[in-house]
């Protein structure tokens, strides 16, 4: 009777090890299903002239093995109600965005954005009229910038959608007790990663470059002569 009471004791420890590891292993799958993090950007380069009244861009991109390529207008103006306008070679596109309205010290914003198909030849207008909380308070987006040199940034774009973990619990008056619990859930996603490029300030950078090599260069000459100058001299005392 030991013997054998040991035995099923043994197997009972065993399943439960078992059983043990399997619930944590459940548990953790469940954790690594719901916080995740994607990285699979669009990569984009930004190119930027600017006139005395308008931006001229030109973006290049890619996006799963494809190419795309869009022409932007921009007002300098940062008054005008035109935000830009685009022209989208991939999507076959014409597409004028307004800025953002604010009304009621930001509480309130409206834009609107009028678009061409111009294959289809069929215009739409698509417009939007938020509050400042109307992303949720659990998602952000953002664009950083970390400057690659006088007239070129980096600015990776990141988003994050978070619900923090909660229990919530309930005692009713016959003794039964309910509790739920939620993990939460985040998600972490780099969508596009982008080089903007300034031709205006990389020319301007160049041509200083170029100034102060040749300055430099005028200042060597201009020492090699004075250095020549008193070695001619002759040397000694010299008599009137």
């Amino acid at each position: 009777m030991e013997g054998s009471s040991g035995s099923d004791l043994e197997e009972i420890d065993e399943f439960e090890s078992v059983s043990g590891t399997e619930s944590s292993v459940g548990i953790l799958e469940e954790l690594l299903e719901r916080y995740t993090f994607t990285v699979r950007p669009e990569l984009c380069l930004k190119l930027r002239k600017r006139t005395q009244r308008l931006q001229l861009g030109l973006n290049l991109s890619r996006w799963r093995d494809s190419n795309h390529c869009s022409l932007v207008l921009k007002p300098e103006k940062p008054e005008a109600w035109l935000r830009k306008v685009t022209l989208s070679s991939y999507q076959h596109r014409l597409e004028l965005s307004t800025k953002k309205f604010h009304f009621g010290n930001d509480l309130l914003t409206f834009s609107a954005v009028a678009g061409l198909d111009l294959e289809q030849r069929k215009p739409s207008l698509n417009w939007k009229f938020s509050t400042r909380w109307s992303l949720g308070t659990f998602k952000i987006g953002r664009k950083e910038k970390f400057p690659l040199g006088p007239a070129a940034e980096f600015r990776p774009r990141w988003k994050l959608d978070f619900s923090a973990p909660q229990v919530e619990g309930a005692m009713g008056g016959d003794g039964d007790q309910a509790v739920q619990v939620d993990q939460g859930h985040a998600h972490l996603s780099i969508p596009r990663m982008e080089i903007k490029l300034q031709l205006d300030d990389a020319l301007q950078w160049r041509r200083s470059r170029g100034s102060s090599a040749s300055g430099q260069s005028l200042q060597l000459t201009t020492d090699k002569q004075e250095l020549k100058e008193l070695l001619d001299q002759p040397a000694g005392p010299q008599y009137a």
